[in-house]
Parts: C-alpha cells; structure tokens; sequence
C-alpha cells in the first residue's frame, strides 16, 4: 500500500515493511512506480530484433521460420517472435545437442 500526497507533488512512501525505505516520486498525479512492480505486456521481437539478438542473418531467420524450426507468430503478414519462446527454445535446442553429441560418443566400434 502506498500513501501518497498528490496535490503537493510529493513523494509516496511504501507501507509495506520489506519496503519501508523505498520512496516512490509522484509526478503530475501520476504515481511513478518502480519497474519491478508494473506488468507490461510482452514485448514481440521482430526478424531483424531477434537476428540481432541470435548473431544471424535475416535470412537465417526465415529459413528457420520456413521450415517450422524456430517457435514464430503470425499477425495476417507479421512475423513476430516471443522472447520467452525463443529462450526455451535455445535451451531446448542446446540439451539436444548435447543429447546427441553425448550417446555419439558412447557408441561401441567393432
């Protein structure tokens, strides 16, 4: 809970007790709260954010979309990627290959 004084543009001080000593500014009305506390909605890569990202082409990117490889969303002709997807997807990806790479050097030459 936080008590504020808005009219003199003040501050607002945080009642809970893990956060007695944070102060959050009020401006304009509006109460500026840290970033820990808001919720924002997902934020969606695009080809070039997430070749970028990943240190590829953008040709790369929609190889891999054109062959169903990498988790994409479609809006009507977007291309869009989530990076919570993209994460799981990596790690994903890279315990395969370990997978593989593991049981390859297992095999038994006769």
């Amino acid at each position: 809970m936080l008590l504020c004084n808005l009219e003199g543009r003040g501050t607002c001080v945080a009642q809970d007790r893990d956060k007695e000593e944070s102060l959050v500014k009020a401006k304009g009305g509006r109460v500026m709260r840290p970033e820990s506390t808001i919720k924002s909605q997902p934020r969606y890569l695009t080809v070039a954010q997430l070749a970028a990202q990943l240190q590829v082409r953008e040709s790369t990117i929609y190889g891999w979309v054109e062959r169903d490889f990498i988790p994409f969303l479609m809006a009507g002709d977007l291309l869009r990627f989530d990076p919570t997807a993209i994460d799981a997807w990596m790690s994903a990806e890279a315990n395969r290959k370990r997978e593989k790479k593991r049981t390859a050097s297992l095999r038994v030459v006769k």
